[in-house]
């Protein structure tokens, strides 16, 4: 069958438009079994639990990437010393609480967002030992309902350009005597898609095999 020049225009331009298309939509990044929660205080150096879940980021790009979707969990951690008091840390989701965030770069080297709420649904339970749950938290014992919403500021995140996702930020951060930093550590991946350049030269190598073997075939009639 011979490729008309006419033919082979459309197929360039629709190979140009798939390449564009594809490069717009939206990136969904699943965490890793490195993605974890970690807690620093007077007990923990640091206490941990993975992170599961995924984000979503959609790059138009013209260097302005939007996360889009946040849906994060974790499972129940200890963050104190039980022989002295326990304070066990669980949540059931972790999302963007004021909607999509905005942020500069691209996906396929930096991000750099600012401040955003979030929300969580979760608890936290205090056991009190040798210590009471008053002299650390301020509660009595009991379980309690996770403050929601607050800010963070999500910082920078990185790209490898192969779909893969790092960043870390402060979760939560608690002051006085009993002071603690929580920290969220991103790690998380996708499959790879074509930017528009790439999908460029995909468009352009098909359009030129296409016309090599019409120039064989023509030579050999």
């Amino acid at each position: 069958m011979r490729i008309l020049p006419r033919s082979l225009t459309a197929l360039a331009v629709c190979l140009l438009c798939l390449a564009s298309g594809a490069a717009a939509l939206p990136t969904t990044y699943t965490m890793t079994s490195a993605a974890q929660m970690s807690i620093t205080n007077v007990a923990c150096a640091p206490c941990t639990v993975p992170v599961t879940g995924t984000v979503t980021l959609d790059d138009g790009g013209s260097g302005s990437v939007s996360l889009t979707n946040m849906s994060l969990a974790h499972d129940p951690y200890q963050v104190a010393l039980p022989s002295f008091v326990s304070i066990v840390l669980d949540r059931d989701s972790i999302t963007l609480a004021s909607g999509s965030v905005t942020g500069s770069g691209s996906t396929l080297s930096s991000v750099i967002f600012g401040s955003t709420s979030l929300a969580n649904v979760g608890t936290v339970t205090c056991i009190s030992g040798i210590l009471t749950c008053q002299s650390v938290l301020g509660p009595p014992p009991g379980t309690y309902p996770l403050p929601s919403p607050f800010v963070v500021n999500l910082g920078t995140w990185l790209f490898d350009g192969l779909g893969g996702l790092t960043a870390s930020f402060v979760f939560t951060s608690f002051g006085g005597e009993n002071s603690a930093t929580e920290t969220l550590f991103i790690v998380a991946s996708s499959a790879a898609v074509p930017e528009p350049g790439t999908g460029g030269l995909l468009a352009l190598g098909a359009v030129g095999l296409a016309l090599r073997a019409r120039r064989t075939r023509s030579h050999a009639w």
